[in-house]
């Protein structure tokens, strides 16, 4: 069984990473002191800290766990770390803010939770590297699912350019388009269609929604039917199922009246 881990990134290594232009990057690699006991199959997720705020920058599900001589063979120049890991990732965030209410919820392996009981971070509580309960990893999974990055308001910096080389992981663009010619792209919930509204700019636009989240994987490959298995959503609708987890309030998830199979909309 995967032990899922707690990395913490310090504000200055996230200021570097905005520098390099990592927001939105996939996340493939991290680098640390504390990596001994992680193997290959392990799930690793890297919180920082705004503020008071507790920040979830991406999960990591680690291929090769690799010293500082093999990565710099493979991969050249990088952090100076005596473990590196390898792996497959989520897209990388450094301004995803986990609400104070999910924060509260957090906790270590040994019972010691990530943050007071006001929901604030601590960097202090949060250095050290170490496993997560199961339950908190789940959590953080509903965060990345949801992909909510709050943005601050002053001082980001825009305009420059950057290269910055790294491996993709993307999901199956086939499954997309097999969702699309089986339930047209027309949401599946209100009815929307991008196309009727927007003209040829909208024409084979729409969201695909997993009915089993990606992140509920933890890494393991499962063969998706496009019949049952997704749901072809709105921008809106695909936020508000989201959003169910987070308000606790799922019953009146919009995807609760999605049924299976489903007849084209319009056209």
């Amino acid at each position: 069984m995967s032990t899922a881990w707690l990395q913490y990134w310090r504000p200055q290594q996230l200021e570097d990473e905005r520098r390099l232009g990592a927001d939105g990057a996939p996340f493939v690699e991290t680098a640390g002191e504390q990596f001994a006991s992680v193997v290959p199959g392990d799930v690793v997720y890297v919180l920082g800290r705004s503020g008071s705020s507790l920040l979830l920058i991406g999960r990591l599900i680690v291929d090769e766990v690799l010293d500082e001589a093999a990565t710099r063979a493979r991969f050249g120049e990088g952090y100076t770390a005596t473990l590196h890991l390898v792996g497959q990732g989520t897209v990388m965030r450094l301004d995803r803010v986990v609400s104070k209410r999910t924060a509260t919820q957090l906790r270590r392996a040994s019972g010691k939770p990530l943050v007071d009981a006001q929901g604030d971070a601590d960097g202090q509580k949060l250095q050290a590297v170490g496993p997560l309960e199961a339950a908190s990893a789940t959590l953080l999974d509903r965060v990345l699912d949801r992909d909510d990055v709050h943005v601050p308001l002053t001082g980001l910096p825009e305009g420059s350019t950057k290269e910055r080389k790294h491996r993709r992981v993307e999901r199956n663009r086939a499954l997309r388009d097999a969702a699309l010619r089986v339930h047209g792209q027309a949401c599946m919930v209100c009815g929307f269609d991008f196309e009727q509204t927007y003209g040829s700019r909208g024409a084979g636009f729409a969201e695909v929604h997993h009915l089993k989240p990606l992140a509920s994987l933890q890494g393991k490959a499962l063969l998706t039917n496009a019949v049952t298995d997704v749901a072809v959503l709105c921008a809106n609708c695909h936020r508000m199922v989201h959003r169910g987890d987070d308000v606790n309030d799922r019953e009146n998830s919009p995807i609760a009246i999605v049924s299976f199979p489903h007849p084209r909309r319009g056209g």
